[in-house]
């Protein structure tokens, strides 16, 4: 019941893209959690704790924890099972180990292009922006006269 579909294939894929989406939800789950907790009547609706734990579990936690194993469940029948999914996981892996990576060296010459690129264009925009400026400042006057 819980074997992979084609295991062993598409290991990374599947991997980097359960643990992106378990990121998302457990970013989300703790945004709810802690929204939920801004209500005084949910914060007080205490369940019980956990034995060891003793984390309190209230209405907040519950419904985090309930709702970040849903998807949980859900990020596993879609990764390790849905065959469409896992296909085309798999295929990307395969396409990516295809991939000529370039060097570090090219990819820092094409960094400092980049960078030269950016820091040119914003020089730039400066220079037009100060030019408009006193054009403005020129045919309206200056603020405040």
């Amino acid at each position: 019941m819980l074997q992979l579909y084609r295991s062993g294939q598409g290991k990374w894929a599947r991997l980097i893209g359960a643990g992106g989406i378990l990121a998302l939800v457990i970013f989300g789950c703790w945004t709810l959690y802690e929204y939920l907790m801004g209500y005084q009547w949910a914060r007080n609706l205490e369940i019980g704790t956990i034995p060891g734990a003793e984390i309190v579990v209230n209405l907040p936690f519950l419904v985090s924890a309930v709702l970040f194993a849903v998807f949980a469940i859900l990020t596993y029948y879609f990764i390790g099972k849905h065959k469409k999914v896992c296909d085309f996981l798999i295929e990307t892996e395969l396409e990516m180990k295809k991939v000529s990576w370039p060097s570090a060296s090219e990819v820092l010459g094409s960094t400092i292009i980049v960078v030269v690129a950016v820091v040119i264009f914003a020089v730039f925009a400066l220079c037009v922006d100060l030019v408009l400026l006193l054009i403005m400042n020129r045919f309206y006057g200056t603020p405040g006269s």
